[in-house]
């Protein structure tokens, strides 16, 4: 069973999109305090949600791992979960 190349770069082509917004509004949480940092995550999770069931394996870390991502987890979980989600629209 071969990867079909087009489909596969249509997936990628399509999922894009919804990364660099999801990725935008993590950081804007970080970065920019007079917005709600709660809502800001909550709009990027949702986003990433579409990607679940693999996205699901950063995101419910806090069933797994006993603790919520916090600021200092972004330099892993942000290209984490980016990787993940195009990954899921590939498959």
């Amino acid at each position: 069973m071969n990867l079909n190349r087009r489909a596969a770069w249509i997936a990628v082509i399509s999922a894009v999109p919804f990364v660099a917004l999801a990725f935008y509004s993590w950081i804007k949480a970080v970065v920019d305090k007079s917005v709600p940092t709660y809502e800001v995550y909550l709009f990027g999770d949702v986003i990433y949600l579409l990607g679940s069931p693999l996205t699901l394996i950063v995101l419910g870390l806090p069933f797994y791992a006993g603790r919520h991502l916090s600021d200092g987890d972004n330099w892993w979980a942000i290209p984490l979960v980016d990787f993940l989600f195009i990954l899921q629209w590939i498959i």
